[in-house]
């Protein structure tokens, strides 16, 4: 049985981390295209 919650918890960290991954690059490239609308606008 220990092992089992071992194991989930393991899986649900990994997810966890997945997440930030996924949501990170979302800003990434917010930040992205507010830098081409800067540039865009300064033009």
């Amino acid at each position: 049985e220990e092992e089992e919650e071992e194991e989930e918890e393991e899986e649900e960290e990994e997810e966890e981390e997945e997440e930030e991954e996924e949501e990170e690059e979302e800003e990434e490239e917010e930040e992205e295209e507010e830098e081409e609308e800067e540039e865009a606008q300064e033009e």
